[in-house]
C-alpha cells in the first residue's frame, strides 16, 4: 500500500489544514515537480519532518510501509524515547565509530557554536539548568564536557536511572519521570533524538536496537 497520502495527511494535521504541496491551484504542478513547497513549516518538529519526508519520497518504492511508520519515533512514548537514548549511550561507549559519527553532529544539536550547556542566562530555555549540572557532577563524581554529545547523553541517562534519588528541587526542574524528563531535554535539544535515530539507522539497527525497528526503515536523503 502506497502511503504518500498519509504523509500529506500527517502534514495537514500538524499544520492545521495546510497541504505540503501548496494551494489547490498549484498542488498538482508541485507534486509533479517534486516541490514540497511548505515543508519548512514542520522543520522545527524533527520527528514529523523526517517521517513526512520519507512518506513523500518521489520514488514510491523508497517510501516506508505501514508497519515501518508505526515504529517511527514520531509515535514513540516518552519512556521509549528515553530508553532509546540510554541504549544508545551504552552502545556509543564501546563503539568509537558511532561515537565519532555522533560528535560530528554536535553543532546541529548544541548550536552552531557548540556553546556550553550550562544555563548562565537567567530564564534561558536553551541550556541545561546550572542546578542540574552541579548536582549531577558532584553525585557522579565527574566533570561533564559541555560541548560533547556523549556527555549530554550520559547526563540524561544518569537522571533517568537515578531520578528517585534526586533532590526534590531537581525533580521539579526536569518534571515528572519519563514525560517531564523527555519534554525537558526535547525542548532544549529538539534535534537530539532524530540525530541519534538516523545514526542508528545507518550503522546499527541490529542487536541492542532491533526492538526499535520494523525491517529496514528507509532514510530520507
Amino acid at each position: 500500500m502506497d502511503l504518500f497520502s498519509l504523509g500529506c495527511l500527517i502534514f495537514y494535521c500538524i499544520t492545521r489544514g495546510i497541504h505540503p504541496f501548496g494551494d489547490h491551484d498549484e498542488r498538482n504542478k508541485n507534486i509533479k515537480e517534486e516541490n514540497v513547497k511548505n515543508m519548512f513549516l514542520v522543520q522545527d518538529f524533527p520527528e514529523a519532518s523526517h517521517l513526512i519526508s520519507l512518506l513523500l519520497q518521489p520514488v514510491y518504492w523508497l517510501r516506508p510501509e505501514a508497519s515501518e511508520v508505526l515504529h517511527h519515533p514520531l509515535f514513540w512514548v516518552a519512556k521509549k524515547r528515553l530508553f532509546f537514548i540510554s541504549d544508545f549511550i551504552d552502545r556509543v561507549s564501546e563503539d568509537s565509530i558511532l561515537s565519532a559519527e555522533l560528535e560530528s553532529a554536535a553543532s546541529t544539536i548544541l548550536g552552531t557554536e557548540r556553546i556550553i550547556m550550562v544555563n548562565v542566562v537567567p530564564n534561558s530555555n536553551k541550556e541545561v539548568d546550572t542546578e542540574i549540572i552541579t548536582h549531577i557532577s558532584l553525585s557522579a563524581k565527574r566533570d561533564y564536557k559541555f560541548n560533547s554529545i556523549r556527555d549530554l547523553l550520559q547526563l540524561i541517562q544518569y537522571i533517568l536511572k537515578h531520578y528517585e534519588q534526586l533532590p526534590r528541587d531537581i525533580q521539579i526542574l526536569v518534571g515528572p519521570l519519563y514525560e517531564g524528563l523527555d519534554d525537558y531535554f526535547t525542548r532544549k535539544f529538539p534535534t537530539l533524538l532524530m540525530t541519534m535515530y538516523v545514526v542508528v539507522c545507518t550503522h546499527c539497527k541490529e542487536g541492542l536496537f532491533s526492538e526499535y525497528f520494523e525491517r529496514n526503515l528507509k532514510l530520507a536523503s
